[in-house]
């Protein structure tokens, strides 16, 4: 009989918490493998006039007053957690070799995968593919552990909160918003380093060097809020024409950029939000020096043209935009949430359907019987078990069988 959410929830996190490199899962046929990588993306996030940390960043304990350069005059290609780190993958005990990848996304300003534990569970369990847990740049275990140091980072907030205007200031969400107010460009640089990193896993897995993994798997993706953006901008761009017959589910994302509304206490501040926004409007009133950038970036990746710019404001690119989406639709199931109000259902709408409607992209706009957030779609709360549990099982179950 299959465990109900809130079960699956905590035996999957321990489970993840003490895997060392290999770990079975009899009772849930499954086997987590903890996988090492090195990032190729490294050189092309430096932001070139900041100065540089030592090497032991990531581990020097800083007990003195915090000020901006601690977060932010800081070379980003020196931060070494960045640059190696691991990942876990999710697979069927009973397959020797999968039938096809899933990469699964995470949100902007997560640090910990625990809430994904059970979606890739159940995606690797239902479809038979292995499910690959892969943390964009900064995030998750690519961030420097200081960022998460709740009494240093309460210090930030208190200064962050005294720079009006400002709004939901947080000890959670003070690192990457001093960052992202300093250098708003970091927005754009740390997904141009998953981008690249994604790049390389896949080149790996077409020369068969990931375990478990057939070098001709097809390659899905389920992505969640930012990691919606990052995994339809793949889909879009199709990255050296392997993602030909890869399919995206969506699940509380899908608007362009302009559309979403990050300000929350675990996503990014009003300040940091202002400055990211002002700085891709100024950019993209510059279109020629825009595209001549991205060609730029993008030169050591086989693309015609990444539709980067098109995905940022609603405006902009319009044409472009959909021209593309109305090619790959058909490869793309969205799920929006009523009550999100970080990538609200009307910018999902607008951005995968088109502005006159006439894009066929499946988006289902659905409500839980239970108090939500887009941050917490399944909160682990007694009471609400079960109606969280059929709602999990929904969600997955036709996730899984659109990328099956």
């Amino acid at each position: 009989m299959p465990m109900i959410y809130h079960s699956l929830y905590k035996k999957l996190q321990d489970a993840f918490e003490n895997v060392v490199t290999t770990t079975e899962l009899q009772d849930l046929s499954i086997r987590i493998r903890k996988r090492s990588f090195t990032s190729t993306g490294t050189a092309i996030i430096n932001s070139g006039s900041l100065n540089s940390f030592s090497d032991n960043y990531d581990k020097k304990a800083y007990n003195e007053e915090p000020d901006a350069q601690f977060l932010t005059g800081i070379n980003d290609s020196n931060i070494s957690s960045n640059n190696s780190f691991e990942y876990f993958t999710v697979e069927n005990i009973s397959n020797s070799q999968s039938s096809g990848v899933i990469f699964l996304f995470h949100g902007l300003n997560e640090k910990k995968w625990d809430k994904y534990f059970p979606w890739a569970y159940e995606l690797a369990r239902q479809t038979g593919k292995t499910v690959i847990l892969f943390p964009i740049a900064f995030h998750m275990n690519r961030a420097p552990y200081v960022w998460s140091d709740s009494r240093l980072m309460n210090k930030v907030a208190v200064q962050r909160a005294n720079k009006l205007p400002n709004a939901k200031t947080s000890f959670i969400n003070a690192a990457i918003s001093e960052r992202l107010e300093a250098s708003p460009q970091r927005f754009f640089l740390s997904g141009l380093q998953t981008y690249i990193d994604f790049c390389g896993l896949l080149k790996s897995i077409r020369c068969g060097l990931e375990k478990n993994i057939p070098p001709e798997a097809n390659i899905d993706f389920f992505g969640y809020s930012i990691g919606a953006f990052f995994s339809l901008l793949l889909l879009m761009d199709n990255p050296y024409k392997e993602l030909d017959n890869s399919r995206l589910v969506i699940f509380c994302g899908g608007a362009t950029f302009d559309n979403m509304m990050p300000v929350s206490r675990y996503i990014i501040d009003m300040r940091a939000s202002q400055f990211v926004e002002n700085y891709f409007e100024e950019q993209l009133n510059n279109k020629p020096l825009m595209e001549k950038k991205l060609e730029y970036y993008f030169s050591g990746v086989s693309i015609e043209k990444s539709y980067f710019p098109t995905l940022i404001n609603q405006k902009h690119y319009k044409d472009l935009r959909e021209k593309r989406l109305s090619r790959i639709h058909e490869r793309i199931s969205a799920i929006a949430l009523i009550k999100d109000e970080v990538v609200p259902p009307f910018g999902v709408l607008n951005n995968l359907k088109g502005g006159r409607k006439n894009i066929n992209t499946r988006v289902d706009v659905m409500d839980f019987e239970y108090p939500y957030d887009h941050v917490t779609p399944f909160p682990l709360i007694e009471k609400y078990n079960l109606q969280v549990d059929k709602s999990f099982k929904h969600i997955m179950g036709n996730s899984s069988a659109f990328l099956s």
